[in-house]
């Protein structure tokens, strides 16, 4: 199913270890060099702004090539362009993959991105957006592309968009007709954003599934906070439905109102804090901000002035009680230099039961052998290591 080799990913995984190993001062850079010298790959992985530039370019010959195909067909078939882009990138994807071993290089993200894009667009041409049933025939594709898009090429990218495709796929159901319940949609996307964060923690755990953690990490990290937003969208939808006749909410509304919107989020938080998942915690600091700016659109308390005042001071006391708590050497992060080793001799203990064996420096012309760091010689024992 994985479009790349699996010992190259294999060794891809080692050189990572090994970048970690040197940032938390495990080894030196000597080390560092003859590790990955041996542990070399034949994916073309070129750095951050070269990825960047081989994608503009990607782009613009695409762009070309299908307003060339548009301006000689005079714009009349469309769809079957469409379907030409995405089939002919698809194609070149696998070339790139396969035969020039492209890996996260610019070119094969553009690839990907295109093929599926134009798959997706020929599906939308070919029926009609204006029924009910064809909208949610072409949100499945979208769902069944996206989702074989990561499955194989282990894009994160493709794993938000699979997860759009699906939340597209229950709201169009929930469309079918005229009259759609948006209190049980929301509830019916939290069910499914719910489930799906659970079974992508589950697959984390499997074997077969060790290419894919990265993906799946994403996919359980959004799920799980899409299903928080379905279930806030539910809270205003029922609060707007309430105000406007007069009503004030129940008290039991009150409580899931306050708790769901401000509480979830901050408890979320302490938690990817916690559990040090840096991508977590991004996620949960943006939600938990914009729960200020729905708290004061929909259910205003004070003037915009004083809200905006108590928001900063409640922000600036948050990060200042966050800031102490890391600075801790007790806590889960560390601001000394190299990092916490601990973590990586756990995760990766292959580093200290193989000890690098077969990596050493070169002895100098004095008969001393250094690794590590540390000297011994012959002639008898030295004290040093």
């Amino acid at each position: 199913m994985i479009a790349y080799p699996i010992p190259e990913l294999e060794q891809l995984e080692k050189r990572d270890l090994i970048d970690e190993a040197f940032k938390q001062e495990l080894i030196t850079e000597k080390e560092k060099l003859l590790v990955n010298h041996q542990l070399g790959s034949r994916l073309y992985m070129p750095n951050f702004f070269v990825r960047i530039g081989l994608a503009i370019l990607t782009s613009i010959i695409l762009q070309a090539i299908t307003a060339l195909a548009i301006q000689a067909t005079g714009a009349e078939q469309t769809n079957y362009i469409s379907l030409f882009t995405g089939l002919a990138s698809l194609t070149a994807l696998e070339f790139f993959v396969k035969k020039r071993g492209h890996y996260r290089s610019g070119i094969d993200d553009i690839l990907l991105y295109t093929s599926v894009s134009s798959l997706v667009l020929f599906a939308g041409l070919q029926l009609d957006m204006l029924y009910a049933p064809d909208r949610v025939w072409v949100a499945v594709i979208a769902f069944l592309l996206c989702s074989v898009a990561w499955l194989r090429y282990l894009d994160r990218l493709a794993v938000v968009a699979s997860l759009l495709s699906l939340c597209a796929v229950v709201i169009t159901l929930f469309y079918w007709n005229d009259y759609p319940q948006s209190q049980l949609m929301c509830f019916a996307l939290a069910f499914t954003m719910g489930a799906s964060s659970l079974i992508a923690g589950y697959l984390m755990g499997r074997e077969r599934f060790r290419w894919h953690k990265s993906c799946l990490h994403v996919l359980r990290s959004f799920a799980a906070a899409m299903a928080y937003v379905s279930l806030h969208v539910f809270v205003i939808d029922k609060l707007m439905a309430e105000q406007p006749s007069g009503g004030t909410l129940a008290g039991g509304w009150q409580v899931f109102h306050w708790g769901w919107t401000i509480v979830v989020p901050i408890i979320m938080l302490w938690r990817s804090i916690v559990n040090k998942d840096r991508f977590q915690i991004r996620i949960w600091m943006v939600l938990l901000l914009s729960v200020f700016y729905f708290q004061h659109y929909y259910y205003p308390v004070f003037a915009g002035e004083i809200t905006t005042l108590i928001y900063g001071l409640l922000l600036l006391g948050l990060t200042g009680l966050l800031v102490r708590f890391l600075k801790k050497g007790n806590s889960s992060y560390s601001f000394r230099k190299g990092g916490d080793e601990g973590d990586l001799l756990q995760s990766a203990p292959w580093l200290v039961v193989g000890g690098y064996s077969g990596v050493a420096v070169a002895p100098d012309a004095g008969g001393e052998v250094e690794f590590g760091g540390g000297k011994f010689g012959g002639g008898g024992s030295g004290a040093e290591y």
